[in-house]
């Protein structure tokens, strides 16, 4: 099987400058990260993007791979994210083993104790996907990262920590969480840096959501449109009683105020009725409908043909 050509795992061309590639790497290997997009498929191409990316960010590697499709110090260097990569400097000098990974994952900080020792702490980013329900009341919720470190034998691993997230009541869609201290560290005796998670609404099956406002479409009957009625209706925050007035229309809005997202000031929760006619499937209800028409002086298109 012929080696992998690491341009094109990149997608970048052969005459491609240094920043070009580094901005190749970046882009993929957030796309690709184990934190961010689990699985097989993407863990196998992350270990790709890592391989290309250390040939083509050494000159020599990369002079290397252009004359033979094959650096010469490929044999003895593992690659391989979760089985042991080993990071080094062009030079060969044991660097920063994570600069590279940090850069790509977010920012590289400037600690200034950390700093100082020639160390660097990264943000790290991460999505957490929440209920509306959990959005208007406030929730509590457990989330498992992966946080890279280097075992005895100078490879980088991944390790398995959980971190807890309390969620706040009126957070919004896009709305980033931070959580000081809880992120990425670059080397032992180095601080942390910030996780920062951004808040992503699951679809709701009745609820839509526009800015702080809930939208939602109401089935009525014609006897209850018509007559009026006061009917149970569900809301995030739980069942309340709602009144429908007599003579209601159909696309008829009934602003509850406040109901909507617990915001700074509230939003509201907008019903829009729908009148919903029963099938005349037998004989007596088929009549009842022909009572009702011969009842009824009303032409619902009166407007159409003035």
């Amino acid at each position: 099987m012929s080696e992998p050509d690491p341009y094109k795992t990149l997608g970048v061309s052969r005459t491609a400058s240094d920043s070009e590639i580094k901005r190749a790497y970046r882009k993929l290997a957030r796309e690709f990260h184990p934190d961010v997009n689990p699985g097989e498929e993407a863990e196998r191409r992350f270990k790709d993007i890592n391989e290309a990316y250390d040939v083509l960010k050494d000159p020599e590697k990369r002079a290397e791979f252009d004359s033979a499709g094959r650096p010469r110090s490929e044999a003895s260097q593992s690659s391989d994210w979760a089985g042991g990569f080993a990071f080094s400097d062009h030079a060969g000098r044991r660097g920063d083993p994570f600069a590279d990974i940090f850069e790509a994952f977010g920012r590289r900080g400037p600690d200034p104790t950390a700093q100082r020792h020639g160390m660097f702490t990264a943000d790290q980013h991460v999505r957490l996907s929440i209920s509306l329900e959990d959005a208007v009341k406030g929730a509590t919720r457990e989330i498992a990262l992966q946080q890279p470190s280097i075992d005895a034998n100078g490879n980088v691993v991944l390790q398995d920590r959980r971190v807890v997230v309390t969620v706040p009541k009126g957070v919004a869609s896009g709305q980033f969480l931070r959580l000081p201290g809880q992120g990425l560290l670059a080397q032992e005796g180095a601080q942390p840096g910030d996780l920062f998670v951004e808040i992503v609404l699951q679809p709701h099956p009745v609820f839509r959501i526009d800015g702080s406002d809930l939208l939602m479409d109401l089935p009525v009957t014609p006897w209850e449109a018509a007559l009026g009625t006061t009917l149970m209706l569900p809301t995030p925050a739980g069942p309340i009683n709602l009144k429908v007035p007599a003579n209601a229309r159909s696309g008829q809005k009934l602003r509850l105020k406040e109901r909507g997202l617990p915001t700074s000031p509230p939003g509201h929760l907008y019903v829009v009725l729908q009148i919903v006619n029963p099938e005349a499937k037998t004989t007596e209800a088929k009549a009842f409908f022909e009572q009702m028409a011969g009842t009824f002086d009303f032409d619902p298109r009166a407007d159409i043909h003035r």
